[in-house]
């Protein structure tokens, strides 16, 4: 898994390059590689409890939910499954709680029209300012949500097709 998301840390500033002689474009290695983390992570959880899982893996697809809003008309059934395992990770780890609340940031900042089961799931989540609250008390840093969605963001990224 950890290899699988260096690829897409690697190939992020080159998703709207036009590659000519390279079959695959950098977009689509970034979403199919998106698409295996989902599927790693589901076989863990098969196989392993959520808590029985290394403290990356909520980084991890969380990338891998990132990486798919680029294209999230098209990969609506990825978004869901990362989503609902970011939901499951919750309970185990505390920062998945924060990355779901980051998915919804990205997805208005970059104006994604969400499908409609991400949408029902980012609305159950509480408010920015419970989140915070919720992270202190738990021996988290407050966090300021905004800043870290700008901060980890493809600021340098449009949606349009690669």
């Amino acid at each position: 898994m950890y290899h699988r998301a260096a690829v897409i840390t690697l190939f992020r500033p080159f998703l709207e390059v036009k590659i000519n002689n390279f079959a695959p474009s950098p977009k689509a290695i970034c979403l199919e590689t998106a698409r295996e983390i989902l599927v790693i992570s589901d076989q863990f959880r098969n196989y392993h409890s959520w808590q029985r899982f290394p403290n990356t893996v909520p980084h991890f697809v969380f990338t891998a939910c990132q990486t798919l809003l680029l294209d999230a008309q098209n990969e609506a059934d990825g978004l869901v499954r990362g989503v609902e395992t970011l939901l499951e990770m919750k309970d185990c780890w505390p920062i998945a709680g924060l990355m779901l609340l980051m998915v919804s940031i990205f997805a208005e900042k970059w104006e994604v029209d969400l499908p409609a089961e991400v949408r029902v799931h980012l609305d159950k989540l509480p408010s920015k300012d419970r989140l915070r609250a919720d992270m202190a008390f738990s021996g988290w840093p407050p966090v300021r949500l905004e800043e870290e969605a700008t901060w980890a963001s493809f600021r340098h990224l449009s949606l349009s097709d690669g």
